[in-house]
């Protein structure tokens, strides 16, 4: 094996950036979790990561601009505790942990196929993990966490209109409308299409499940598609009019539109949110078989504590979270790699 990993560090050496996979995950605060897994904070990107490209903004000179940046040398793709495993130069040269993975994931994938040929009605449970990597910003990268009740408010909008929009645009509507859906958003739908999975619930507002196709599809915080006019209250159920160039507005009295998630003056957004929790509690509440993708479990103590003794719990998500220690199965690895091995069955 020691040979094999001269060999190759021989072949990369004269081009050794070439091997990064641009994934990013490198320029986020990274901690060591229990048994060895790695725990990416998402929510704490360096300031000079571009988090629409996963890319560098000052890359050339990034170990003399920046305090906390590194080379990555053979000894740090070796041994360095928190490189994420997925990194390129880990897969390449930690070859005893890809046998050990290759193995382990082996089981996992089995497991999950078994679950899913004895379930009836398959329900997956979705957040923000599965769409921020393809372009999707957090409130807190957008705006600062502290400014998002301010600016999503009826009274912000009425005022600033077009100002809520840039903002809705950088943090949402290109990833949503020039990027699209992510590899995973694709893959449930077909998941869906071929009867392997029954509905789909997310905490997320971007419509991307419905774009790629998804037909039963719950966002218990609504969506873009889902918008309210902010003086008579109009309702609007079409996440196209976030496309268009501006402001949206209502088509009976001009006044600008916002999607009800949004919508914080009045009680329609909590009724609106719990009528759809409502609805992804009925149907968790009959499933045999809970996939959890992407989310720490935002608001998961309102549908979870609803399954039945006998439902299956899996999670997939490649770091640790709170609800590692209620699951039936935790497979930690990327989503797309684990549906793209249930779809080639």
């Amino acid at each position: 094996m020691l040979i094999r990993i001269f060999k190759t560090w021989l072949r990369w050496r004269k081009d050794w950036d070439s091997l990064c996979n641009r994934c990013g995950k490198c320029c986020y605060s990274r901690s060591q979790g229990t048994g060895g897994s790695i725990v990416i904070h998402y929510d704490d990107p360096c300031e000079h990561l571009d988090t629409d490209t996963n890319l560098c903004r000052i890359y050339k000179d990034r170990l003399f601009l920046c305090n906390h940046c590194g080379k990555v040398t053979l000894f740090t793709a070796l041994f360095h505790p928190t490189l994420p495993r997925d990194c390129a130069y880990v897969q390449t040269f930690r070859l005893w942990e890809n046998k050990r993975r290759d193995f382990t994931m082996s089981y996992e994938y089995n497991q999950l196929k078994k679950y899913m040929d004895q379930s009836s009605q398959t329900v997956v449970v979705t957040g923000a993990g599965i769409s921020y990597l393809y372009g999707m910003r957090r409130l807190k990268q957008a705006v600062g966490i502290g400014n998002a009740r301010r600016i999503f408010s009826a009274a912000y909008v009425r005022k600033n209109p077009e100002e809520f929009y840039r903002i809705m645009k950088n943090a949402f509507l290109d990833a949503t409308f020039i990027k699209g859906p992510s590899k995973v958003h694709q893959q449930l739908a077909q998941l869906e299409r071929l009867g392997k999975i029954h509905g789909i619930v997310t905490q997320n507002l971007d419509c991307l499940h419905t774009i790629a196709g998804s037909q039963n599809v719950i966002e218990f915080q609504g969506s873009f598609r889902d918008n309210i006019c902010i003086d008579c209250r109009n309702r609007t159920f079409d996440y196209q009019v976030w496309n268009q160039g501006h402001m949206p507005r209502c088509e009976k009295c001009g006044a600008p539109l916002m999607p009800v998630g949004f919508y914080n003056e009045s009680a329609i957004h909590d009724s609106i949110a719990q009528e759809n929790m409502n609805r992804a509690i009925h149907l968790i509440a009959g499933a045999d078989l809970v996939i959890i993708i992407g989310t720490t479990g935002f608001r998961s103590g309102e549908y979870l504590s609803r399954m039945r003794p006998d439902t299956k719990l899996v999670q997939i998500n490649p770091s640790e979270t709170p609800l590692d220690r209620i699951a039936s199965l935790n497979i930690r690895a990327d989503a797309a790699e684990v549906l793209d091995a249930i779809l080639s069955e």
